[in-house]
């Protein structure tokens, strides 16, 4: 089924592709695209709280209740917060390395940009050598007989193929509207960067691609936030500038390169087929369920959801829905002098982020729902947000305000 629904879905992309219905993405303002970025940041940022409660409901309840055993070891779950948060404050720490005046600006740059894998190696240093006694949950690599395999799709009974056709519609929808929205929110001015001419060769090559990782039952892949703004701030020269009325470091140039994505996935096939088996040869094995199974890096579990924060924070810079968030709570004459303050009443900005609050709240609502069927409606929901900006949000907001507040880049 997986299989199907994926092929039948990349067959609708590239149909869009094809059509060039993507050209229905220039509706879009700033605001759809802000929710979205918000949205991810905030998503990344609940797992991290879902994995705190996961970690302390296995293995801290017992303490409570008076059970001994594995659910009574208050060492892992103040581990795990030890190294969530202090991966989370390093990496951080030394993106902000880039402003500070030790070293040369270059040395500082090459600091800055590998702050996250800076701060995942110490910490897992210090995790290995300095906690090895602590019980930990293990990160686990599956025996090679559950590697990819050809799926044979046409085998799908065919009163199978009805639902997985239906199924590939919002998938499709999905795949739409996050790889436009994506690629929207980074090629914009602002980021000294402009909207490329290749929208729909995008949408053809992620729909080529997914129907081979469909065919041997690999995950999909599109373009992703945050990664994608933090690629960009990685090839960027910046500066501190004064900007919105605040001293803020703002994007001056940046510099095209497709050889740091080539050799980065070059990279990973030799370590996939050659390191990770002689690295297993080394860390013990586990039986579970009766299945050997190679347990490698504990400690990197620890360390998901402090990168999920971390890339969380990193997006929300430059994020204007959060900084009109932040206005609502912030004394009215240390406004900063940005454009739409000038032109737009206070009322009306923050009441048009309240509307922008609610639909996230909405999106939060759909994509954490409890029922899977819920989830569904999550990509039509986004689309229902380009219609909303149009026809109702005027009736609330006059359109001078909307297009001064939320103008296309």
């Amino acid at each position: 089924m997986y299989s199907t629904v994926g092929i039948y879905a990349m067959g609708f992309l590239i149909l869009a592709s094809v059509f060039q219905l993507g050209s229905l993405m220039s509706f879009t303002t700033r605001s759809t695209e802000e929710i979205f970025s918000f949205f991810i940041a905030l998503a990344l940022i609940i797992k991290a709280i879902m994995a705190i409660v996961h970690v302390y409901s296995h293995g801290y309840v017992g303490c409570i209740t008076g059970v001994a055993g594995e659910l009574c070891d208050p060492a892992e779950p103040l581990l795990f917060i030890f190294l969530l948060f202090g991966t989370t404050w390093l990496s951080m720490t030394i993106i902000s390395f880039r402003s500070s005046p030790y070293l040369s600006r270059w040395k500082r740059d090459l600091v800055s940009d590998y702050a996250l894998p800076i701060a995942v190696l110490v910490f897992a240093f210090i995790s290995f050598f300095g906690f090895s006694d602590v019980r930990k949950e293990q990160f686990k690599i599956f025996p090679r007989d559950t590697d990819a395999f050809f799926v044979a799709f046409y085998e799908l009974p065919a009163e199978a193929q009805l639902p997985a056709l239906g199924l590939s519609i919002p998938l499709a929808i999905l795949f739409f509207m996050d790889q436009l929205l994506v690629t929207n929110t980074v090629d914009n001015k602002d980021n000294k960067l402009k909207k490329g001419s290749a929208h729909h060769w995008d949408l053809f090559v992620v729909g080529i691609l997914n129907i081979f990782l469909s065919l041997f039952g690999l995950p999909w892949m599109h373009g992703a936030l945050p990664s994608a703004y933090l690629h960009l701030k990685a090839l960027s020269d910046v500066e501190d500038r004064l900007h919105n009325g605040y001293i803020q470091t703002v994007i001056v140039y940046v510099r095209e390169t497709r050889l740091a994505t080539l050799l980065a996935h070059l990279i990973m096939i030799p370590v996939y087929f050659f390191l990770v088996p002689y690295i297993t040869v080394f860390i013990p094995t586990s039986i579970f369920n009766g299945t050997k199974t190679a347990y490698v890096f504990p400690e990197l579990l620890y360390f998901l959801p402090g990168v999920f924060l971390f890339m969380a924070f990193s997006s929300l810079t430059g994020n204007e829905f959060w900084e009109r968030i932040l206005l609502i709570f912030t004394e009215q004459r240390a406004y900063p002098p940005t454009h739409y303050i000038r032109r737009v009443p206070q009322r009306t900005v923050h009441q048009f982020t309240i509307i922008e609050f609610v639909q996230l709240v909405i999106l939060v609502a759909i994509s954490f729902a409890q029922y899977h069927y819920v989830e569904m409606v999550f990509p039509i929901v986004i689309a229902a947000f380009i219609p909303f900006r149009y026809f109702i949000l005027p009736l609330f907001i006059p359109i001078q305000y909307l297009e001064a507040i939320d103008g296309k880049h």
